[in-house]
């Protein structure tokens, strides 16, 4: 499942139900209110929007759909695949760049100037027909996660005639490919982070530099100096790469769950992890991520998305779900776990919100708040501690 996001309305490739377009403008109540169902057998797998144009990939065909009235998506025209299936689209300029899903290695260029009519402009395979697993447009050059061969750059100047400018063998599987400024960042699987160059009129891809993280990177986010990786099993790993030829391990975080995608919005970090939904850290010192809490959600959160002030979850059988980042009213992220200690022991109980700052906080026990005092503190912060016979009566 993908999405994305404007204005009032989310726009969900649901691989079962099709393309679904949901009112998100109160988020505590998001409501369906268009759809377009596909043919058995369809897999949508993307979704991309341009204005009030929906494009759409799925197993069957590429797709565009006319949004202006979401309750009533209009079909505009598609181009049908017999051999494959399409599966990551991008849109730039007049264009859409569509990746294949099915192992034969295939970036196709349509010319998208007139929905109605998508013009197949031109057709770009790898060398050694690897798949393509993903794709980023930045001006002239389509930059190409290729798996298991790394990553490609295609010249798309004339969108007719795409060629295969330069290639790198990178030491993983190229999974994910982010573009931002002169640097393309990858995440490179069991290679960890690479950050790559490629300057026009060069024949070669320069490896800057790069960093083996613990587990399998499989996407990145960059903010500022900061790169902000997916990492599997070793859940997420923040890397500065402020000098690009020696990215440094700044911090990590377990998740539990493997880490499959990543949003960053000021200093707190969002990471899927599949069946443990979604893991909140602040950030706030790099160095150190702690994690504040957690959204459990009913499906497999699997992709993210922040628009404004919330944050959109692809949460698989459990649909698509929305978060409000900065709610009038806070809520909590991490409720205090049942504790035992002997007596004469000292206990501590956290508890985490997210709110309008500043968040105040209140203890309390059978309903009448905690003081400090004696043995206890903390009564009105998020750690609770105390110790001894007076707070296994109070405060247990």
């Amino acid at each position: 499942m993908a999405l994305q996001v404007v204005g009032r309305y989310a726009y969900v490739a649901d691989r079962k139900l099709g393309l679904v377009v949901v009112d998100v403008n109160d988020p505590s109540k998001p409501a369906v209110v268009g759809a377009a169902a596909f043919p058995a057998g369809g897999y949508t797998s993307d979704v991309e929007l341009r204005g009030s144009t929906v494009f759409l990939a799925d197993r069957e065909s590429f797709r565009v759909f006319d949004a202006t009235e979401p309750s009533a998506l209009k079909t505009l025209g598609s181009l049908s695949r017999n051999t494959s299936f399409y599966w990551q689209t991008e849109i730039a300029g007049d264009f859409a760049y569509v990746t294949d899903g099915a192992g034969i290695g295939e970036l196709s260029i349509f010319d998208v100037r007139e929905p109605a009519e998508p013009k197949v402009l031109g057709r770009y395979k790898p060398l050694g027909g690897a798949p393509f697993v993903d794709v980023a447009v930045a001006g002239d050059y389509a930059w190409l996660a290729v798996g298991s061969r790394g990553v490609e750059v295609v010249q798309v100047r004339d969108p007719a005639k795409p060629v295969r400018i330069a290639s790198l063998d990178t030491p993983g599987y190229g999974d994910a490919v982010l573009v931002e400024g002169p640097y393309a960042y990858l995440a490179d699987g069991s290679g960890g982070l690479q950050v790559l160059q490629f300057t026009p009129g060069s024949l070669n891809i320069g490896r800057l530099g790069g960093l083996d993280t613990p587990g399998n990177a499989v996407d990145v986010q960059v903010v500022g100096t900061l790169a902000y990786i997916a990492d599997g099993p070793a859940g997420l790993q923040i890397i500065d790469v402020t000098d690009p030829r020696a990215p440094a391990a700044r911090g990590s975080q377990a998740t539990g769950d493997s880490a499959l995608d990543v949003e960053v919005a000021g200093n707190y970090v969002f990471v899927a992890t599949g069946a443990s939904g979604v893991q909140i850290l602040d950030a706030s010192d790099p160095a150190a991520p702690v994690r504040i809490g957690s959204l459990d959600t009913p499906g497999y959160a699997r992709k993210l998305r922040i628009s404004g002030s919330r944050l959109f979850v692809a949460d698989g059988e459990g649909g698509l779900l929305i978060y409000d980042l900065v709610p009038s009213r806070p809520f909590v992220t991490q409720q205090p776990q049942n504790l035992r200690v002997a007596v004469g022991e000292q206990a501590v109980l956290s508890a985490a919100a997210l709110g309008d700052e500043p968040l105040t906080y209140q203890w309390r026990k059978d309903g009448v708040a905690l003081v400090d005092g004696g043995r206890i503190s903390g009564g009105t912060t998020p750690t609770l501690r105390g110790g001894g016979t007076r707070f296994a009566r109070q405060g247990g």
